[in-house]
């Protein structure tokens, strides 16, 4: 299993990364706009999301616009300090994106300062992927990070991609949370949860609404 996966990453570290007529920074607000007007994220009082690297969409407009908002608490991973392997992370709330600095990985997350939260508080997620399948499964960069913070999450888990990272299978076994739902610029790709809210269907899905 981890060697099929091994293989999927490697495939998809070559592949280019997606280029919209539009740009990216276009498709990305695009993203962020549908993503705030989902009710698990309007609704929610505490709201994880990420600092994009590479293929991921960025999130920066979001946490913008939800900042200017203040009705909900905003965090991102940080890596546990002295962590032996280091792939231990918790979940920390900023109050503003002055609060997030480069960490040894060259990827911003909440400053010392920044109080913790548990994930058993978090309301809503918006996690990254290399890619997901059509069945909500997610392919991350192979350390488990988010498999952990979400194993004792209630919280509603939101996959977000580019819809060139949508595939039809990931290899998975029983440790990988599944997403509940997987946005990408066409709208709603794949989710687990009924409702009346889902305003971005995309007509083009193969997926399933159960």
């Amino acid at each position: 299993m981890s060697a099929e996966k091994g293989i999927l990453r490697e495939r998809l570290r070559e592949e280019p990364i997606f280029a919209p007529p539009s740009g990216r920074v276009e498709t990305d607000r695009h993203i962020c706009q549908m993503l705030e007007e989902m009710p698990e994220i309007s609704r929610a009082g505490c709201i994880a999301l990420y600092s994009a690297v590479d293929h991921e969409p960025d999130m920066s407009p979001l946490a913008t616009n939800l900042m200017d908002k203040g009705t909900a608490r905003l965090c991102f991973p940080r890596r546990v300090k002295g962590s032996a392997d280091g792939c231990s992370y918790e979940m920390a709330v900023i109050s503003n994106r002055s609060e997030l600095c480069r960490a040894c990985l060259g990827i911003p997350e909440p400053a010392e300062s920044c109080p913790s939260v548990s994930s058993e508080n978090i309301d809503a997620w918006i996690v990254p992927g290399m890619a997901f399948d059509l069945k909500g499964y997610r392919l991350g960069r192979g350390r488990g990070i988010y498999d952990r913070l979400l194993a004792k999450s209630p919280g509603t888990r939101v996959g977000v991609s580019y819809s060139s990272r949508v595939l039809p299978h990931i290899p998975h076994c029983c440790h990988d949370v599944r997403m509940d739902r997987i946005i990408t610029e066409k709208g709603i790709v794949f989710s687990l949860i009924d409702s009346e809210d889902l305003k971005y269907s995309s007509s083009t899905c193969h997926g399933s609404y159960n």
